[in-house]
């Protein structure tokens, strides 16, 4: 897999930053996969979910960044840490056409990859598995899928 259009590269204190700063623990691989590209754009993009019944394709991995609108810490805060989704969930990447590729980092589902068809959601919305799929059981995998 490529990626093109990374952020910045990081330090492993810039991502226990970003973990203290939110106090979450981000999984092994997801980590590894920030510190050799920071976001980016994989080609190839295309997944399905584990049902089968989605289709689509990673527009961006989000960035520990604030030089760009769609960041890792904008994402936590602004979705996550606002209730939108379940509270075990962070969004990492946007898929198309504006839904999120989300992981666990905490729990029995912890580093498992899902897509969250957040243009499905009604506008009020509560936090739930309703419009969430899974996708794969790590990250390292979530990234072996792509095609």
């Amino acid at each position: 897999m490529k990626i093109k259009n990374s952020q910045t590269k990081l330090t492993a204190a810039e991502i226990e930053q970003l973990e203290s700063h939110t106090c979450i623990s981000l999984p092994a691989d997801y980590k590894a996969f920030l510190l050799e590209h920071n976001g980016g754009e994989p080609d190839p993009s295309d997944f399905v979910t584990r049902d089968g019944k989605v289709e689509s394709f990673v527009s961006c991995f989000l960035p520990i960044s604030n030089l760009v609108e769609d960041n890792l810490l904008e994402e936590i805060e602004g979705i996550s840490q606002a209730g939108q989704i379940p509270s075990n969930l962070i969004p990492i990447a946007i898929a198309a056409p504006d839904n999120r590729i989300v992981i666990a980092f905490k729990g029995k589902e912890r580093g498992k990859v899902y897509y969250w068809a957040w243009d499905e959601e009604d506008e009020n919305h509560i936090a739930s598995y309703k419009y969430i799929r899974l996708i794969a059981d790590s990250f390292d995998d979530f990234i072996r899928l792509l095609h």
